[in-house]
């Protein structure tokens, strides 16, 4: 049986779970490292291509309340 190429995993996450599991990426306790490995500070004008759900500024955007965010997806 050949696998279909667009048939990529049988485990789908759902949009909530999706949301969930990134959001753990960002804890505040991680606070200082994500931004310092990002390069954010507080006063930026920062551009998300792709951002999906758009969790990436959703926690930076709660810790750099200067920060101006634009986001796009398709």
């Amino acid at each position: 049986m050949i696998a279909d190429p667009l048939f990529w995993s049988r485990f789908i996450q759902t949009a909530e779970t999706l949301y969930l599991t990134r959001s753990l990426r960002f804890r505040d306790e991680y606070r200082d490292q994500l931004l310092e490995s990002m390069s954010l500070t507080d006063g930026m004008h920062i551009l998300e291509a792709g951002c999906g759900p758009g969790l990436l500024c959703h926690r930076p955007g709660e810790w750099l309340p200067q920060s101006r965010f634009n986001v796009f997806s398709r």
